[in-house]
């Protein structure tokens, strides 16, 4: 195990993170965003959420998704991986953009209005894409036999941890669709 490609998989991810806790923090200053647990403006009283209030980026993506990164850097990235590496993070991106901004979606940090997307949003897309696409290497690198030992271990530890704070997510009703107030 490498633990000082560990440490700055670890760092690295931090920053990312940083970055998105940052522009939330510029779009509530702007006024983007309303007040963290305000009530979804034409809401049925549904809490309008800040990153720090989903499991899945809180606990998910600044303690679990390192564990996916480092198996995923700890293999060299052969030239064959490439092509579906940025075909995911191409189809990623706007898939994203469009499902988190459609009419069900409840608004949040990322996108405060139906049809809209914050700094935050868009700090988190390429995060979100880049992600994705790690995952779908490594679970191809496990299948193939590619990725093994510690790192194997620590890259499905995080993504059975991502997992099943995404189900946490799911039945505290954070990704509930958006309830419009009764007529």
């Amino acid at each position: 195990m490498n633990w000082i490609l560990l440490f700055f998989v670890v760092l690295l991810n931090a920053l990312c993170c940083f970055v998105q806790l940052f522009s939330q923090k510029f779009d509530k200053k702007s006024g983007n965003i309303p007040a963290r647990h305000s009530i979804i403006e034409g809401s049925r009283g549904q809490k309008f959420l800040y990153w720090q209030d989903f499991l899945t980026q809180t606990w998910g993506d600044f303690i679990c998704l390192p564990l996916v990164a480092y198996g995923f850097v700890s293999n060299q990235m052969e030239m064959g991986e490439f092509i579906p590496f940025l075909t995911v993070i191409i189809i990623t991106v706007p898939l994203l953009a469009l499902f988190c901004m459609n009419g069900d979606h409840k608004p949040d940090w990322g996108y405060p209005k139906q049809r809209q997307i914050s700094l935050g949003g868009i700090s988190h897309l390429p995060y979100f894409a880049i992600y994705s696409a790690m995952v779908i290497i490594c679970i191809i690198r496990i299948g193939n036999g590619e990725l093994t030992g510690w790192p194997m271990y620590l890259t499905l530890a995080g993504g059975l941890g991502w997992t099943l704070l995404w189900i946490g997510d799911f039945l505290l009703g954070h990704f509930d669709k958006f309830e419009p107030e009764k007529k």
